[in-house]
């Protein structure tokens, strides 16, 4: 066995791509937006199924579904 040193990876994170600072006004912005998007998917399609039983309704549900997967909430 080879003796190791109890060595810490010293790091620093640059996340100013993402928002300015944790206080930045933008996040509230963007998950405001992001649970709008859901709310208002969730509604279209909770009281209708016809997307199960049409395809060309279950290709607009799954479209919709897609533009709620590009809405970056991880950024959040």
């Amino acid at each position: 066995m080879s003796s190791q040193k109890n060595n810490k990876i010293q790091s620093k994170w640059n996340l100013s791509q993402l928002y300015k600072s944790p206080e930045d006004p933008k996040i509230e912005v963007d998950m405001a937006k992001a649970e709008k998007s859901y709310a208002l998917f969730s509604n279209k399609y909770k009281k209708t199924f016809s997307y199960l039983k049409d395809a060309n309704a279950l290709e607009r549900a799954l479209r919709d579904y897609e533009e709620l997967i590009d809405i970056p909430t991880s950024k959040a």
